[in-house]
């Protein structure tokens, strides 16, 4: 995206404005770690139907839901619980257009938290002319719930990311 001769203007974008996110979502993460012994971050983006001139996946399938995960940091039960939840959305794929990368401090680092990318295309919850689809939004947030529905989620096996819903 950024030649050489822009390398600075790189740095100053991410100073201002990924650097303080990155550190603000580390720091909740730590306080849940802290509470509960355990957290889930979910990264909710979203997708056009055609692929942009600038993304590197232009041949990839584009599904309703693309479940992004890191298989370092993404339980299978937790890909899925992701999945089942979203069904009600549309077709899903892992890793499909887009690869889930955890940009936090704990990923690589602390197996207390689990990480999943949720990439929604843009015409489940937006109609044409760019107003709100309520039915596809509705199910937006059902299946967000679903993933969070704290008697299915949490076991006893608190502290390694691979009790996150275990099934």
């Amino acid at each position: 995206m950024f030649g050489e001769d822009d390398e600075q203007i790189r740095h100053a974008l991410l100073s201002r404005f990924f650097t303080p996110y990155a550190e603000a979502l580390a720091d909740l993460v730590d306080e849940r770690v802290a509470v509960t012994g355990q957290a889930i971050v979910i990264d909710v983006h979203c997708y056009l139907v055609e692929a942009l001139p600038c993304e590197g996946y232009q041949d990839a399938r584009r599904p309703a839901v693309c479940v992004g995960v890191d298989f370092g940091h993404t339980p299978a039960a937790l890909v899925r619980r992701v999945s089942r939840a979203f069904s009600v959305v549309g077709d899903d794929a892992v890793n499909e257009p887009f690869i889930c990368t955890g940009t936090i401090r704990h990923f690589g680092r602390d197996n207390r938290v689990a990480l999943v990318m949720l990439e929604l295309r843009r015409d489940v919850y937006l109609r044409e002319v760019g107003s709100l689809d309520p039915q596809g939004a509705g199910r937006i947030s059902e299946a967000l719930v679903a993933i969070l529905r704290p008697e299915d989620c949490w076991r006893p096996n608190r502290g390694t990311a691979r009790g996150f819903g275990a099934e």
